[in-house]
């Protein structure tokens, strides 16, 4: 089955806003020689131990030790607004070697601000560390909903038209009808038939 791993630092879903379900997070102590640790999201412990306590439980792969789980947070969309839920697990990267980071930062400066500071902290750690694409969180998600709002978009714009149509063909049907009753009407009102009595007939 398709699982969703990624590598995160302490305090990772506090700045993403993923809620802590039980136990914790990681700290500086989950690093290299210490205990194996991981935390997975809900509908991991609910696809591998449903109805039970999740922490303490291990999780291993053929080529690694086991690892302790140490933590559950709330299920999230990893790839796409339509996926269903996905089961997910983390481990601290100071456990495992990653040559490719993603850095979150939650802050109460302006976005250009607390960019260019974030630039130069890592120039200060490498100047030829490149940061490819930064910007804000809400950027990156208008992105991923733009499909969404096309979808809705069209959606909306297909419904005009239809509404259109439809007015377009009651309004040729009720032209049709009047036309053809115009002389039946003129024959009423010559016969004294009174006008709020015609037009009653006519809105019929």
């Amino acid at each position: 089955m398709e699982v969703e791993a990624s590598m995160i630092s302490p305090g990772y879903y506090r700045a993403i806003g993923t809620p802590l379900l039980r136990g914790r997070e990681f700290t500086e102590a989950d690093r290299k020689g210490s205990e194996r640790v991981v935390i997975v999201n809900q509908a991991f412990a609910d696809r591998f131990w449903p109805g039970q306590d999740p922490i303490g439980k291990h999780v291993g792969a053929i080529s690694t030790p086991p690892s302790v789980v140490v933590g559950v947070v709330g299920t999230a969309k990893y790839r796409s607004l339509r996926e269903p839920p996905t089961p997910a697990l983390a481990v601290p990267v100071q456990q495992m070697y990653s040559d490719a980071m993603t850095i979150v930062a939650r802050t109460s400066l302006e976005a250009d601000v607390a960019l260019r500071q974030i630039t130069d902290v890592v120039a200060t750690l490498d100047p030829d560390l490149p940061l490819i694409r930064p910007g804000p969180l809400a950027d990156k998600l208008s992105l991923a909903l733009a499909r969404e709002r096309l979808m809705a978009l069209l959606l909306g714009a297909f419904a005009a038209l239809a509404a259109a149509l439809s007015a377009a063909g009651l309004y040729a049907v009720v032209a049709y009808r009047m036309q053809a009753r115009t002389r039946e009407w003129g024959i009423r009102l010559a016969i004294g038939a009174r006008p709020e009595s015609v037009l009653w007939l006519a809105q019929r």
